[in-house]
């Protein structure tokens, strides 16, 4: 459930051709630093969170997997 979210977030900012393999690195389909904005906002948007971003830790959005598990540590069920 959670992953089909983060697909349709994928989507609407122009990354909908996400890999199968969750553990793909994210940049290598386009993930750039404005990406990488859009989608932080659009996530606070859907989940209604707040992500910390002074210091952001890129790791959390490096594959699909990790983007995932940092959700699920922010509270997003």
């Amino acid at each position: 459930m959670l992953k089909n979210q983060i697909k349709q977030i994928f989507e609407r900012i122009g990354l909908g051709h996400l890999p199968e393999d969750s553990k793909t690195a994210l940049d290598q389909i386009g993930l750039d630093s404005l990406m990488l904005a859009l989608l932080i906002i659009e996530l606070e948007q859907e989940f209604n969170i707040k992500i910390p971003v002074i210091p952001l830790a890129k790791e959390r959005f490096e594959t699909l997997a990790s983007l995932e598990n940092y959700l699920i540590e922010l509270g997003v069920k």
